[in-house]
């Protein structure tokens, strides 16, 4: 029997005859619980489980990313791509952009998406309106790819706390959450872009072997 709960609300998670027990809109017990969860909400939930391990999951940090959409009408790239990333060392306000319409065509017109921020999001955007952040974004774009149109379609988003930073001692921090789990024997595992990779396949592959170690 597979229950799918949708917008359910976790209290607290605690762990009875070697089952998780979730508290929340109502009770729910399993024999072992996944959290596919950024780590600073598993943090949260396992703080009354194991303070070392809600500790270690914490440490991980975050960064905040604004989200640009723009759409032009025709075509107005020079050439077809993916995208582009920007390099760390470069000295532009973006971290790259996605060339929307040459992977899935829309018809007769060209979107983007601009990713600004992440680890300079506080030194570059702390002070600006989003007004502010998306005139940077479409002014640097359009000097990169040489676009002269106006967008006739703006969509624009700050999405906080988004992307998993890896820092000097991810791994040893990732190592210990997982060897707290196994040494209390706790019924969880823990996966996602928090802990083993933060492109697409890397969660994939994260919750497979989460599967694959039960």
């Amino acid at each position: 029997i597979l229950e799918i709960y949708m917008d359910y609300n976790i209290q607290s998670l605690h762990v009875k005859n070697a089952c998780c027990v979730i508290q929340g809109d109502s009770t729910l017990t399993c024999d072992k619980l996944t959290l596919a969860l950024p780590s600073f909400e598993a943090a949260n939930l396992t703080k009354d489980l194991n303070v070392d391990l809600s500790k270690s999951l914490g440490e991980i940090p975050y960064v905040d990313v604004a989200v640009v959409n723009l759409q032009y009408k025709g075509n107005i790239l020079n050439n077809e791509a993916f995208g582009f990333l920007v390099p760390s060392n470069q000295p532009q306000p973006i971290l790259g952009c996605i060339f929307d319409t040459c992977s899935f065509r829309q018809g007769n017109k060209t979107i983007l998406t601009l990713m600004m921020g992440g680890a300079w999001f506080n030194k570059l955007f702390a002070n600006k309106t989003q007004e502010e952040i998306v005139e940077t974004g479409i002014s640097t774009v359009s000097n990169i790819l040489g676009i002269t149109a106006t967008p006739i379609d703006i969509k624009a988003k700050i999405l906080p706390k988004c992307i998993a930073q890896y820092t000097v001692g991810h791994l040893d921090r990732v190592a210990k959450a997982r060897e707290i789990i196994g040494k209390e024997k706790l019924p969880l595992s823990i996966v996602g872009s928090s802990y083993d990779g933060v492109g697409i396949n890397d969660t994939i592959m994260s919750a497979r072997r989460s599967v694959m170690a039960s």
